[in-house]
């Protein structure tokens, strides 16, 4: 939209109104055809599966997968969708669980709750190189955009906007760092791929998910590398460009 769209501000004048032609474009995008777009909530990794069978190759209706949906503040959406597929619902994509190979965070959870749960690795008084890792990863993260993204952006987001838009993702760089694995679902087959795999293979398609985020621990790093030395060193440099 042009600036010389918009009237002219008079400070002493006449009461400037709402532009005509604005309030037009609201009231058309309010309108929406219920039998021709489509809102799901699938509430299990099953209905989801059945969701993205039933999308058809080709010139089948045009489907978006989301979660935070903060994608649309940083890129201008310029496919016309009409089904829509709501992640947020589905319990596994929602959980946070650490075992004896890492920490596994649901692609769904926030970027806010994927930080706290690597800020309470460290909180049980043992302070082990494992959870110190993490501790680094979460001071790192927090410096990755405002809170209230950080409270709406899903870490699954984030990732799959930078295998597919190519964004610079910090939150990918510092994943890459420590050899994080993310698992993919194609229909019925699910794959474990590196994070570099996944940035290295073709975009996700509409019948593509990713489901979880593993962080591997310390210990498994180390076992890779055994006999060697190994530290993990996290710096954080801010760069300021000159107006």
């Amino acid at each position: 939209m042009k600036l010389s769209s918009l009237p002219s501000y008079k400070r002493h004048g006449d009461v400037c109104t709402f532009p005509q032609f604005l309030k037009s474009e609201n009231r058309s995008s309010l309108l929406l055809d219920s039998c021709r777009y489509s809102w799901s909530s699938p509430v299990s990794i099953e209905e989801l599966q059945r969701l993205l069978g039933s999308i058809k190759d080709g010139n089948g209706s045009p489907v978006k997968v989301i979660g935070g949906n903060t994608s649309m503040g940083f890129y201008r959406e310029v496919e016309s969708y009409e089904k829509y597929i709501d992640l947020r619902y589905i319990p596994e994509l929602s959980m946070i669980r650490r075992d004896d190979t890492g920490l596994n965070i649901g692609a769904a959870v926030t970027i806010s709750n994927a930080i706290e749960a690597l800020k309470e690795c460290n909180q049980h008084g043992f302070h082990t190189e494992e959870n110190m890792v993490y501790k680094k990863i979460a001071d790192h993260m927090e410096k990755v955009a405002l809170r209230f993204i950080q409270n709406s952006a899903s870490l699954g987001g984030n990732l799959v906007m930078a295998q597919s838009n190519h964004f610079p993702s910090d939150i990918v760089t510092i994943l890459l760092a420590v050899g994080s694995l993310v698992n993919i679902m194609t229909g019925l087959k699910i794959e474990e791929l590196t994070i570099e795999e996944f940035l290295r293979r073709p975009e996700l398609d509409s019948k593509s998910i990713l489901l979880i985020v593993k962080i591997p621990n310390w210990n498994g790093l180390m076992g890779i590398f055994s006999g060697t030395r190994m530290i993990l060193l996290f710096e954080h440099i801010e760069l300021h460009h000159d107006p």
